[in-house]
């Protein structure tokens, strides 16, 4: 468990870098570049974000003693957070310099934009494209120790699907991949690294919940709570289970 959390922490703090810039402001107005093909592309995580934003959990969840509900609402609170701050990675620092286009972007249905801002010793660019249904993203980084891709992904315009794949900066290999689903039924978030699946679910009228843990291919633990806060914690190896009241 104590490897899960220090992986969730671990992706936050990577999407938190990400966004940073030396005076902490953000969205870059672009407005008057008569080349800025659309505005709307450093906001286009907006439709995400108004969904992700009503991820929540029972208030008696959060205040239960109990170790279980504990650890599940410090896992739910771990999704939550990398939910937010990845919709944060379209919001561009005002000191951001956004790069001329090149060619005749009226020839294609791809319409992108590129930004680039420095953080301390570190620049980072960033590569939105727009197509008809959905975003992609490239983030890079160039600074003293490593030069090369950072993140990728992409988001749906109707905020239903979304996914963010996260690579080392030792060798550029891809470590991390989380994936947001949500319906008009189900939010569901997928953190997906060598050897550990998360699975967090949720139905989108009710508070009630569930995360499930799979490391090496083996499902592990699942945590499941209730609207009123009640729940229980499922060992899948040994077949225990441990409940807690509201």
């Amino acid at each position: 468990m104590k490897s899960v959390l220090k992986l969730l922490a671990l992706l936050f703090l990577a999407l938190s870098f990400s966004c940073g810039s030396d005076d902490g402001e953000t969205n870059a107005d672009n407005s008057n570049n008569p080349d800025n093909p659309s505005t709307s592309l450093a906001e286009s995580g907006s439709t995400f974000q108004n969904k992700v934003s009503t991820l929540e959990v029972p208030a008696a969840l959060k205040e239960n003693d109990d170790s279980n509900a504990q650890i599940a609402f410090a896992l739910f609170t771990q999704f939550q957070g990398l939910s937010n701050s990845f919709s944060q990675l379209f919001s561009i620092p005002e000191n951001a310099n956004l790069l001329p286009q090149a060619g005749n972007k009226n020839l294609s249905d791809i319409v992108s934009e590129t930004y680039t801002w420095s953080a301390g010793d570190t620049t980072i660019r960033f590569e939105i494209s727009e197509n008809d249904d959905s975003y992609t993203y490239d983030y890079s980084i160039i600074s003293p120790e490593y030069t090369g891709k950072f993140m990728t992904g992409f988001v749906r315009k109707d905020g239903s699907l979304a996914e963010l794949q996260l690579f080392s900066t030792n060798d550029s290999s891809l470590t991390a991949s989380i994936i947001w689903n949500t319906t008009s039924i189900e939010n569901r978030v997928r953190i997906i690294t060598e050897g550990a699946v998360l699975d967090y679910r949720s139905p989108v009228d009710s508070t009630s919940g569930s995360i499930a843990i799979t490391e090496d291919g083996i499902l592990t633990g699942t945590y499941i709570w209730n609207a009123d806060g009640s729940g229980s914690f499922r060992n899948e190896i040994t077949n225990e289970t441990f409940s807690w009241t509201a």
